[in-house]
This record gives C-alpha cells, structure tokens and sequence, in this order.
C-alpha cells in the first residue's frame, strides 16, 4: 500500500464525514507490513442524529475481499476492534459512541464491495448476489432493470423497504431494515415476506472465527447457524449476500391530510372507515406521520395498481417529496438550536409542518400561501382549537418556512407535475423517499407483535397515551417532542416462503415471529425529536414504560438502529432494561437471547468486532 502525508481520502457516499490526513509516521509498523490493498486515514464518525461525533477515529477502506482477512489479522494482533461502516445513518451507537477509547478502533469503509449479479431470473422469483456495501437505492435500481420477473413489468424488487435509501445493504441487514407491508383484502402478491428486509437472505458471507484465524465464511439458511447473521447488529463483518426477491410492481401512493387523528385512531376498526386497520385491510400498505399538536396526520397509503391510475403523477424516480427531503444540514442544525433554545415553539413547529406538508403536495407552500393558512390570533392552543400560529411564531420559524419554499415550483409550473399527494410507479421509487437532506432528528423505536385484531385498539390506547403525556408536560412548559409520531405496520419474519427446507427467521430480527401463531403482525412506533430537547430522555422512558406495562416483553422488541433503554439522561443509558428486560423479548422466538450471544460470541471470541456497546447487547 502506499501513502502520501498530504493525500486526503474521500469515501464514496460519505457525506457529512470529515477526513484529515495521515501521517506515515502515526501508524503502527505492523500495519504498514500487513500486505493490504487499504489505504489509511482518520475520520470524525458523526451518527445521522448529530448527538455522537468522534473525531480523529483511524479508518482504512478495503478494496478486495482478502482485505478483510488481512485487516482482521492486524487487528487481533494489535489489539484494535473493527467495525464495518458505510453510510451512518443510524442512531444507536452500535459502531461507536463517545465514551469509549477510540485509540483502539479501526472503522472500516466497505463501500467498494457494492458488486450486484442476477444469480436466478424467473417469472415468479429471483435471486441477486450483493455485496455488503452496495447502497440501497442502487441495489433497488439494479433489480428493477432486470429482464425477467413479470413481463408486463418487468424486473424484480421487495415486498417492503425502509423509507431511506442512502443505507448500504450491510447496515440494512444488521439491524433489520423494514419498510410497512401486511396482507390485505384481494392481494395477489406473495404475502410470506412481509417482515424484514433481513428475511430475504438465502446466504451470507460473513467474516468469523474459525478456530485459528478470522477468514469468510458463506453460511446458507437450511445451516444449523444460517440465523445468526441476518440481523447480527454490527457483531461481525459482512462481504456478501444472496437474497430472495419477488417479481416486480407499481405502486400508487396516495397522501391525505385531511383525517382527523380520532378517525385514524379511532377505538376499533368499525368505528371509523379511515380507522387504521381499514386501511390495512384495503390496501396492506400504510403510514401515519402525526405532527406534535397538529390534528390531521399525513396519512400515506399504498395501493398495488399495475396500470397507471387517471390524476396520478407517474414518477422516475425516488424522493418525490422535496419539501420534507430537500432541507440542508445547515438549515436542519438553525432549526434544532432555535427549538432546544426556545421549546415553548414546538406546538407551533408541529402545526407549521402539517400545514406545509398539506400545501406542499400540491406544490404550493410558499412564504405568502403559508403565511395566508396558517397565522392567526391564537393566544393559547390546544388540540381542539384552529391549526394556527402567531406572527411573530411565524417570524421565530422563518428559516425552515425559507427552506421549503425553495423547493416549490413557481405559479407558472405549479399543476399536475408538481403535485406529489398522489403517485405511481415502480414500487421502490414510491417507497422511498428519505436522504441525507431530510431533518435530522432522532427518534425511539419498538416493535411491537399483535394479532391482526388487536392492532386498532393497541395504536388507540398508544395516541392517547402520547397524547396525555404530552400535555402533561405542557402543562409544566415542557416540549421535548418536537417531531412527529410515525406509524408503519408490517408482517412477521417466518421462513416458509423461501421454500428452504430447515430455514429458521433472523435470530435477532426484531420481526422475527414468536411462538405464538396468533401474533401475526407487527407495529412500529416512533416518535421523533431533535437531540438535545431538554426533558425527551423521561419523555421517552415513560412511553417505553408504559409498552412494557400494557403487554407481555416478548411483544414488544426494540428497533435496534433506534433510541431504546431510556432513563432521564437518554436512549441506551438504563442497564438495568438492557440487562434485564431486552434478553427476555427474545424469550418466545425460534433462539433465545442468550443462545443467539452464545452463538455470536463463538463466532468472535475474541471480539474482534466489538464496540463498547456490543459487549453490553452481546457480552
């Protein structure tokens, strides 16, 4: 390998990574004999919420897969963890977190092991080879080109996927990727992989101890320990997968923000014909984001629609939605500190973007039309009173309004080309829609396994628990939630329709089925805020609390990329819960916690692979 003292290296797909030189001097000599093709530099590691940033981390990219075995050597001799990174967007501090030496980690880029082929192209069925790095976005892209799948539309693609599509496919299985998809009334698509994105794995090469060394391993699912690193959260090193995906569709998606949060919420399914579980059982697919103190939510569903409906806009590509997608970093960090400064605007913030979500689906929400809809004399404000907010609230919040209204188009363009409320086109490009420009805001995150039955009155008894706790502590001029609730709902992680014989779920999917056949579909909750909203630590562990209450702890699993473990300090902060409660979850899945650890650990016993908090999820 060679250096140079002045070189900077920049990573592909790495936006919002700062690098500094490396000077020859400053690495160990053993690293420079090792024989990799990597070249080594420092980085600051900064989460996609802002609230972890290491700085000066030293990190290599590796370029051929005997990199890997090479740096993994180094590593083991000297010392050091490493720990695979691609595009960061995440929450937890699985790869990293601030408190623990980082003189003895070595982050590694796998961004150019983004290798795609069609390994099986059939009418009903595929099967693609990927590699670790690939992102999803292009991952997605590359199956939809493909010639064979449905000849009237061709390609193939996912039941479901995760909104965001800068994730590397790597980062996506460790934590078990989601989008929302359940059966519903009519269907004909296959409706056995409705779970995780890490469900669709049929192999993956992982680099693991092997009684000697750490050297790549391809472990199928008919293996006796094919579960294990499907969702391993970061606990080993992959390089490549294969993976099972169905034949391509179009989708329609339509957004409404004209139903009153009581009707989406409403108590059971009959009560209301925009009760969630209608919605569910008419189209399977469906989100809910409620803005804090608006009281209409965006409601987005999707509907299978082959053809191209009449009024809908055909789109070609992903993030159809600039007004919520196109918000620079800057603008995201003015935004944040002018809420941690002065929170008694969050209920204004809140009812500032529902009323822009509703303008801009039509391409309308400029500064004038904004100001028109949403400014009023309001001196107090509840959920019963008008969506408006004062002038001088509208003044306070300019620098978002601004934002947004860059992205809109002007009168002369505005008409059906501009309007996102209602579109179609490949699945994927209707099903994504989050980028690194996207307010970056963090969140909780839970899993939460029902009967079908059972999930309207779960997400009532759930809003008005948000709702109490919220104005309690309005009451006391507390607003630690300053985003919105967000509401996805997908199926289990079972094996049956990869038609592997011996095939067990992801042990550690938080998606992975239970024991119980009954509990068929899974809820995930999430509510969002900026870091550093004084009170959302205790906000926070009231909700999660008040999960563990209500059900059994084998119903409820954590996200993993997401805030979990809380106490009034923060996410990941409560030993006890990590200790204690989180192994119990696992209690009725196909593993147990502490089987799926033993497994892992066995794997890398000398933890190689090991951050701070992996010792505490994997000791």
């Amino acid at each position: 390998m060679s250096f140079n003292n002045e070189r900077r290296k920049f990573l592909k797909n790495s936006q919002g990574l700062l690098f500094t030189s490396v000077a020859i001097s400053s690495l160990p000599m053993s690293f420079l004999l090792s024989g990799c093709q990597s070249e080594f530099y420092y980085i600051t590691y900064e989460n996609w919420s802002q609230d972890i940033k290491v700085k000066s981390v030293m990190a290599a990219s590796a370029k051929v897969k005997e990199d890997l075995e090479r740096v993994a050597e180094w590593a083991l001799e000297n010392g050091y963890a490493v720990k695979a990174f691609g595009s960061m967007h995440n929450w937890s501090p699985l790869i990293i977190s601030e408190t623990e030496p980082k003189d003895k980690i070595l982050l590694l880029d796998v961004s150019a092991f983004n290798h795609l082929e069609m390994v099986e192209s059939h009418q009903d069925y595929g099967v693609v080879r990927a590699g670790s790095g690939v992102q999803a976005e292009n991952l997605y892209a590359f199956l939809e080109a493909q010639a064979g799948g449905n000849p009237d539309i061709p390609g193939y693609a996912f039941s479901n996927t995760p909104a965001p599509g800068n994730l590397s496919l790597a980062g996506m299985l460790s934590i078990g990727g989601h989008g929302t998809k359940v059966s519903y009334n009519g269907s004909d698509e296959n409706e056995t992989l409705n779970g995780s994105i890490s469900n669709n794995v049929l192999s993956v090469t992982a680099l693991v101890w092997n009684g000697s060394k750490y050297t790549l391993r391809t472990f199928t699912r008919d293996e006796e320990d094919g579960d294990l690193f499907l969702t391993a959260l970061g606990a080993t090193l992959i390089f490549e997968v294969t993976m099972l995906v169905q034949p391509n569709y179009n989708l329609r998606c339509q957004s409404f923000t004209d139903i009153h949060y009581a009707e989406l919420f409403a108590s059971t399914q009959e009560e209301s014909t925009f009760s969630i579980a209608n919605i569910l059982d008419t189209a399977g697919r469906m989100e809910v984001i409620w803005f804090p103190y608006s009281q209409k939510p965006w409601l987005k569903v999707w509907s299978n629609e082959a053809e191209q409906p009449a009024g809908s806009r055909a789109v070609s590509g992903p993030y159809n939605y600039p007004f919520s997608d196109n918000i620079p970093l800057f603008i995201s960090d003015i935004i944040k500190g002018i809420l941690v400064a002065k929170p008694f605007l969050v209920p204004a913030f809140g009812i500032l973007q529902s009323v822009t979500t509703t303008l801009a689906l039509k391409g309308g929400a400029n500064r004038e039309n904004l100001q028109n809809q949403v400014v009023g004399s309001a001196t107090s404000r509840s959920l019963n009173s008008g969506e408006t907010i004062t002038q001088e609230e509208f003044d306070e919040l300019l620098p978002y309004i601004e934002a947004v209204e860059e992205t809109q188009p002007d009168a002369t363009a505005r008409s059906l080309f501009a309007q996102s409320y209602d579109i179609w086109g490949p699945a994927w490009k209707t099903l994504v829609y989050v980028r690194n420009t996207t307010l970056r805001v963090t969140a909780n995150g839970y899993a939460v396994h029902l009967n079908r039955n059972d999930v309207q009155g779960f997400l009532h008894d759930f809003a008005n628990v948000y709702l109490r706790i919220q104005a309690e502590y309005a009451a006391r001029k507390q607003f630690p939630m300053a985003g919105p609730m967000e509401i996805r709902v997908t199926g289990t992680d079972r094996s049956e329709g990869l038609n592997v014989p011996g095939a067990k779920p992801p042990a550690f999917s938080a998606t992975t089925a239970t024991d119980d056949a009954a509990l068929d579909t899974v809820v995930w909750v999430d509510l969002l805020t900026f870091a550093d909203m004084q009170g959302a630590g205790a906000f926070y562990q009231e909700v999660e609390e008040w999960l563990y209450q209500q059900l059994p702890a084998e119903q409820v699993r954590v996200e993993w990329s997401k805030g979990w473990g809380y106490n009034a300090q923060g996410a990941w902060q409560n030993d006890a819960f990590i200790s204690n409660v989180l192994p119990t979850t696992f209690n009725t899945a196909t593993r147990s916690y502490d089987e799926t650890v033993s497994k892992l650990r066995s794997y890398d016993p000398h933890y190689l692979f090991a951050s701070s908090f992996i010792r505490k999820l994997v000791p």
